[in-house]
Formats: C-alpha cells, structure tokens, sequence
C-alpha cells in the first residue's frame, strides 16, 4: 500500500468497483494503518563509559505496515521510512539506577550504524538523577522522512563503569510514526 492519492473526476464519469475502492475504501485503511513501528530490547544493553553506543533492537511492539519498517535480526538498530513523508520521531532511554555522570541519547537519520555520520534528528543530555535512582530520557520532533531513510538510536554516558540500559517496550524504545505527506 502506498500513501492515496487524491483523484480527480471528469464530468459524466462512471462510477466503478476499481475507482470506488480507490478512492474510499483504500483511503480508509492507510488512514486505519499508516506507516508507524516502535522497536525496542527484550535484554538490557551493557554500555561502556564515555563512548556512543549503538541501540540495536530485537523485537516491536507494533509495525503493522504492508512493508515492514524493521527487522529484528539485519540492520536491526534502523526504522526505515516506507513512505515519503513527515514523520513523528519518539525516543526514551531508562539508564539503570546508579550516582554521577550525565547520560545522553542521539537519534540520527541514515547514520550507517556511526554516532559521527548522518544527519542528527534528536539530541538529549542531562545529569543523572543521582541517589542510585534510574534516569530517564526522551523527546519527540516530527521529521521529514523519504522513503527509504532511515533512524538510528546512539546511547552515551560518563558513569566512571559500564552500566545498562534498560529494557522492554515502555522502557527504552525508537518510534516512528507517519504524520503526513509533505
């Protein structure tokens, strides 16, 4: 399926099947199913100290589009944009709980898997909540999508040691969510 696009009629045309389900019937099942997944981990990531990690992903909580925006297994740090579009872009990171060090989150359009390359979407930093308390992140921006790009999560922080991030669908997660055509 592809996004409708809006027909114009000549004076005395028929009505038919083909240019009725076009028109009506296919309109309404984009609008019931547009392009949107939400991906996240079933495992918590490890992170290193002071470094960009890439998030992958093994699992969605939906991506019902007639083509899938992400694969669990290839490439599975990306959503990919099926339609040309704007898209809503929704993060959230949930860093385990510990003190010091601030945490940060990146998203990037068609980064190739490199903190360093793309073009950014979405940047978040703050200082840890401290107390051995959990920390957590997000934003949300609507994003001009072509079909075919791509976004990508980075995670970073200045802990002193390793530490996770953690995991589920309302825990640490990469959305995408098709707003309107251009």
């Amino acid at each position: 399926m592809s996004v409708p696009v809006p027909r114009t009629y000549v004076a005395s045309e028929f009505e038919t099947a083909t240019i009725l389900n076009g028109d009506i019937r296919d309109v309404h099942n984009f609008l019931l199913a547009p392009p949107r997944c939400l991906a996240y981990r079933t495992a918590a990531k490890s992170t290193a100290t002071a470094t960009w990690v890439l998030y992958d992903m093994d699992t969605e909580l939906y991506d019902p589009y007639s083509a899938a925006m992400h694969d669990n297994s290839t490439n599975n740090s990306r959503i990919v944009a099926q339609e040309t579009g704007l898209y809503r872009v929704e993060v959230q990171v949930r860093w385990a709980g510990t003190s010091g060090g601030i945490r940060a989150l990146d998203v990037r359009k068609n980064a190739a898997g490199s903190q360093a390359s793309g073009t950014r979407v979405l940047l978040r930093q703050q200082d840890s909540t401290g107390g051995g308390q959990i920390t957590v992140m997000g934003g949300s921006k609507t994003e001009p999508l072509t079909a075919g790009d791509y976004c990508e999560l980075f995670t970073r922080h200045e802990q002193g040691a390793a530490l996770n991030v953690d995991a589920g669908a309302g825990e640490t997660f990469l959305a995408l969510i098709w707003d309107k055509k251009q």
